[in-house]
């Protein structure tokens, strides 16, 4: 099973070589400085559920050892990379680190660096990725919003049909939008994987991703990157105004991660990540949230997402756990954290914990335990508004969590 994974692998290199230009392209990280301390994830681009590996890093920790660390972990306990026949992890450490840098076949836009590790000159991602599919302009509008260090460059790639067909676009300046004629590149707006990788001085980010489906209708978050704290596209809320990270986590599913066999995402059931509230022991209010941007004015939007109790029971009391969303305002500052918790109020002048409320649970109110049910509704944007805020609220005292791992939003036109 492995010889035949490793197969597979090799050809899939091979193909992005010659997308590379030909030849055997090499991909150098130049990491510098220290690291921050945290979880380092290295994946690539060639599926919709990625194979990664992993290193734990320290504060401080110099470049030289993560590299070392990153090197084992792919020759030990990884079938990310090219390994040559009969190649030792020993070798393959010193191919990986040769020279002293961090180098892997590839070309850029093939990897991808994420996780809770800040340092060594890793860029923040980008964020809010979203998709508007123009059918009478046969148009893709992708937009999203980049972190206020600026990108060197950006790489766009499109896949489909179940990653056999792709397309990749290398932009030199810091946009947060573009546009792709469906007429010159013939993608399939059933099932079509968007990734968006920012790139600092030769160093990629964390990928966001979004999927177009339903004939062009609708964008999905059906991609499964690994991670620590939030989920990409996701930014965390806090009312004290000081994000923990121990509040924020996730949940494996062991059985859909790839490693020997690979899993394709193929619905929202299939992905191995979903992402984790929980509540201090002192209690508190925070949450996650992401905008929908690009959206067309007067239209109305079906919003899903899978959201689950997991194990939280009718005889835990004092928490709650919400899905709100609301349609933004040109010219308005992004929500604050009180009116995400409900402590002021939104831009549509609703006010209170209902306000925007979308799905609620709590005690007497629990989905069953440890499954996932979809909540939906439909949100009509006013004609001067062009995107849609959502979030999540959980409240309570030492919870042991709650959880969410897929959204979407449909285009249903004008009602």
């Amino acid at each position: 099973m492995i010889r035949l994974l490793l197969t597979k692998i090799m050809l899939l290199l091979l193909l992005s070589s010659k997308a590379c230009g030909g030849g055997a392209p090499i991909v150098e990280f130049n990491f510098k400085d220290t690291a921050s301390g945290g979880i380092l994830y290295i994946g690539n681009t060639m599926s919709r559920n990625p194979i990664f590996a992993s290193v734990k890093t320290y504060p401080g920790e110099s470049v030289e050892s993560v590299i070392q660390k990153l090197a084992k972990a792919i020759a030990y306990d990884s079938y990310l990379f090219e390994r040559l026949d009969n190649m030792s992890p020993e070798r393959m450490t010193q191919h990986i680190t040769s020279g002293g840098t961090f180098k892997l076949v590839g070309c850029q836009g093939m990897f991808f660096l994420s996780g809770t590790e800040t340092g060594l000159g890793i860029p923040a991602s980008p964020k809010f990725l979203s998709c508007k599919y123009d059918k009478d302009g046969k148009e893709l509008k992708i937009k999203w919003e980049n972190p206020p260090d600026d990108y060197d460059r950006i790489c766009i790639k499109l896949k489909w049909n179940t990653y056999g067909s792709g397309w990749t676009k290398i932009l030199t300046d810091n946009s947060e939008q573009y546009v792709i004629d469906r007429n010159v590149t013939p993608y399939d707006i059933n099932d079509l994987d968007i990734w968006v990788i920012g790139f600092k001085d030769g160093l990629p980010s964390g990928p966001s991703t979004i999927t177009l489906s339903d004939n062009g209708t609708a964008q999905q978050e059906l991609c499964s990157i690994p991670f620590d704290g939030i989920m990409p596209n996701w930014e965390g809320w806090d009312v004290s105004n000081s994000i923990e990270h121990k509040n924020y986590g996730r949940f494996i599913r062991e059985e859909l991660v790839p490693g020997e066999r690979c899993h394709f995402v193929r619905n929202n059931s299939q992905k191995p990540y979903q992402q984790v509230l929980k509540s201090p022991a002192q209690g508190g209010t925070s949450g996650i949230w992401r905008k929908f941007l690009g959206l067309t004015p007067g239209h109305t939007y079906k919003l899903s997402a899978r959201l689950s109790t997991l194990e939280m029971s009718p005889n835990d009391t004092e928490w709650s756990f919400s899905m709100h969303a609301v349609a933004d305002r040109p010219g308005k500052k992004e929500l604050s954290a009180n009116q995400m918790a409900g402590l002021e109020p939104l831009p549509t002048g609703q006010t209170g914990p209902q306000a925007g409320r979308i799905a609620e649970f709590g005690p007497g109110k629990l989905t069953a335990k440890n499954e996932y049910v979809i909540r939906s509704a439909d949100i009509t944007l006013p004609e001067d508004s062009d995107s849609i805020t959502v979030w999540l609220r959980h409240t309570g005292k030492g919870t042991s969590g709650v959880g969410f791992d897929w959204i979407k939003l449909e285009d249903l036109g004008v009602k």
